[in-house]
């Protein structure tokens, strides 16, 4: 599959699972080998195949970078009702049901831009009334640089097949 031809479905995507369940999988590998998948709910894509995540929870995958700046991130839509059993009564997935993306943290963690805190508090904006919003969400100030290399769709056998194709 290739990474630029279907961005925009990825980035499309990946809004979907963030409705749908709040967070991606983000894996990553200690020095010894050991793996290690952390929820990350704030992963931003950018036009050129890039992206920044806020570092707040994911103590262990900052660990991980020093030693091996190598991500996969796996972005699944979870929706329930619109997506997932609408599929099932269908017998196909009419859109993508999820990639992994295989990428490298671009250097240490650095101060987010205004921009950047803009484009996530977008995204999150509709929580904004809760009390949990500002108990998670008030101290992201540090971000992740990614660079994407590569993609692939996940496997769902015969459901899947065609939901990739032709992008």
């Amino acid at each position: 599959m290739e990474l630029k031809n279907n961005w925009e479905a990825i980035r499309h995507l990946l809004e979907k699972a963030f409705e749908s369940c709040g967070h991606y999988a983000v894996a990553s590998v200690s020095e010894d080998g050991t793996p290690n998948a952390a929820p990350i709910g704030s992963l931003c894509l950018q036009d050129d195949y890039t992206g920044f995540y806020f570092e707040v929870f994911s103590s262990q995958t900052a660990k991980n970078l020093e030693h091996n700046p190598r991500i996969c991130v796996v972005i699944s839509n979870g929706g329930l009702f619109s997506f997932w059993i609408k599929s099932l009564f269908l017998g196909k997935f009419l859109t993508p049901t999820g990639v992994k993306l295989y990428g490298t943290v671009i250097g240490k963690k650095r101060l987010a831009t205004e921009e950047e805190i803009q484009i996530f508090r977008k995204r999150i904006h509709k929580f904004r009334l809760f009390k949990g919003y500002k108990l998670l969400w008030r101290d992201f100030k540090y971000v992740r640089d990614v660079k994407f290399e590569r993609c692939e769709p996940l496997n769902l056998g015969v459901m899947g097949h065609s939901s990739w194709k032709q992008r």
